[in-house]
């Protein structure tokens, strides 16, 4: 459900207006989410430990991206990328260097019986690290959303709150998949709301 309901609200903004970059930075957002949601989709299928081992690599190469791209959908939307161009750039580098240590042990350092889930993903030793950072652009993100609220108003501010919410729900959701990386047993139970 995440998969297709990203993929199609993706192209349909993206499609909308392909030289906006509102437009293209949603769309890269909603492709990051929807390159997750279909490993994710095998991953959780996988029969064999081996191969749930690389879908799971492969699911993190679409979420490393999913934060920059928001990042970079609000500042377009905002109107401030030239502003927040060095926090930007900060965060493709940063994500860059996280896709190739994905593919590394010190990312997903295997997987494992967890709860009801087969091969749920170890966290390697930077995994940690790279959540606080990937989590800090989310919550930047939300920062010069709530800041931009002060100073807008009318059919703007009520479009912007609408993002606000939605994404916040949408982001409550999918950070329930975190714990368990941490063998703390609270399953993914948010997932579905990425759709919002």
């Amino acid at each position: 459900i995440n998969c297709v309901t990203s993929s199609a609200l993706g192209l349909l903004v993206y499609c909308k207006n392909r030289k906006n970059p509102v437009n293209i930075t949603y769309g890269l957002f909603c492709l990051s989410i929807a390159i997750w949601s279909f490993f994710y989709f095998f991953w959780q299928i996988s029969t064999e430990a081996e191969s749930a081992f690389f879908l799971c690599r492969a699911l993190m190469a679409g979420a490393i991206f999913i934060a920059p791209f928001y990042l970079h959908y609000i500042c377009a939307l905002l109107n401030i990328y030239s502003q927040k161009k060095k926090i930007l750039i900060f965060a493709y580098i940063f994500s860059i260097v996280s896709f190739l240590l994905n593919f590394t042990p010190f990312f997903v350092k295997s997987v494992s019986q967890k709860m009801r889930f087969k091969y749920w993903p170890d966290a390697g030793i930077v995994y940690g690290p790279f959540l606080v950072i990937w989590l800090w652009i989310v919550f930047y993100g939300f920062y010069l959303l709530v800041k931009s609220l002060k100073n807008t108003s009318g059919q703007r501010k009520n479009k912007l709150r609408y993002i606000l919410v939605a994404t916040a729900i949408a982001w409550s959701g999918g950070g329930t998949n975190f714990p368990l990386w941490f063998n703390v047993s609270i399953p993914p139970v948010g997932n579905i709301f990425i759709s919002i």
